[in-house]
């Protein structure tokens, strides 16, 4: 079944130049590829995207293609844990599966896109895992609250940072608390975020006007 999968896939990829526009297709190809951004790069992209297209349809190439993506995307499965607990473990095989595509062989042209894939759902996996602990243990501290007395110091069972591997950032603030993931970046920006950066995923208690606008 996975085989028939593949073969309709190739199928579609050597019909690429006539289903999609020369525009969008360098846009994709730029983002998902080359992470490029200048008119320059993107016809450049473009252009390496039409030869490979050109050299897969050519049987032995195809064929060979075919028989790479089948084993990269089986053993990718068998690997990956997809568990937000196992985000470092996961992310280590995405680095040696980059650097065995790196080669740009067109063999490997289909199996690199889906490499970019694997490691965008593993971040937002790890994202959402960290957000959702955040989440859960901020209510719990607000609802166990009385008195409006100030928070605890020191929390008992914080939940696990997908991204560490150790507890979630847990601080007393004057008004109330933060609680926090260190993100994709692994630093400790203390909450505050840059436009277009990397940020910490978490809870500020009480919201400022900073966070209520994002």
């Amino acid at each position: 079944q996975m085989k028939r999968v593949i073969q309709n896939e190739f199928a579609d990829i050597l019909t690429f130049e006539r289903q999609i526009d020369s525009g969008r297709l360098a846009k994709y190809l730029a983002r998902d590829i080359d992470h490029t951004e200048s008119d320059e790069e993107v016809k450049e992209a473009e252009k390496s995207a039409r030869a490979l297209v050109s050299v897969l349809s050519i049987p032995p190439f195809r064929e060979a293609a075919m028989a790479y993506y089948y084993r990269f995307i089986t053993n990718a499965w068998q690997t990956l844990t997809f568990d937000p607990d196992q985000y470092r473990k996961d992310l280590e095989y995405c680095g040696k599966l980059e650097s065995e595509l790196k080669s740009r062989d067109p063999s490997n042209f289909i199996a690199t896109w889906h490499h970019f894939s694997y490691v965008n759902f593993i971040n937002v996996n790890a994202d959402e895992a960290a957000r959702l602990r955040c989440l859960k243990l901020a209510m719990r501290l607000i609802r166990d609250r009385s008195n409006n007395r100030p928070f605890p110091s020191n929390v008992s069972a914080i939940p696990k940072d997908p991204f560490t591997g150790k507890p979630l950032i847990y601080r007393r603030t004057s008004q109330g608390f933060m609680l926090y993931s260190l993100g994709t970046n692994l630093k400790d920006d203390q909450l505050k975020s840059s436009p277009g950066k990397p940020r910490d995923i978490g809870v500020r208690y009480p919201a400022s006007s900073s966070d209520i606008a994002r």
